[in-house]
């Protein structure tokens, strides 16, 4: 695998446990943007503004790329957690998703017990997984 793709899925593997938070924020301001938009029409006339605002906000929330790459990176980072073995999972989520970061590659390795070369193997293959799902070219 490519460094460039190693290091893009790490940084969006750290990123998982924020995900549902990135994902409301983004919903948040498509549906509540920080622009009020103010009717300047003060002659009358007809409003330059689209009609049907709800049905606009719908179609916006469906067609946001920004929110779109987001809940499709959490749900393949989901099915390829479902998929992975414990011993797996507990090597990805003490090395990667806990917050603060308090085990190095040995401390991993001293809990789960195994050597901290197959904990990287183990690793290594999860991330092949990952990308796979995500799409990325190793």
């Amino acid at each position: 695998m490519r460094r460039q793709t190693f290091k893009a899925i790490e940084d969006i593997l750290r990123d998982y446990p924020d995900y549902d938070r990135y994902i409301a924020q983004r919903e948040e301001a498509i549906l509540h943007p920080d622009i009020l938009y103010a009717e300047e029409n003060n002659g009358g006339g007809r409003s330059s503004f689209i009609g049907r605002p709800t049905e606009m906000k719908g179609i916006t929330l469906a067609e946001d790329r920004a929110l779109m790459l987001l809940k499709f990176q959490r749900d393949k980072i989901e099915k390829v957690i479902n998929e992975s073995d414990p011993i797996t999972n507990q090597i990805v989520r003490e090395y990667y998703l806990t917050r603060p970061r308090t085990k190095t590659w040995a401390g991993v390795a001293k809990d789960i017990p195994m050597s901290e070369s197959h904990c990287r193997r183990l690793r290594d293959g999860f991330f092949c997984r990952l990308s796979d799902e995500l799409g990325f070219i190793r």
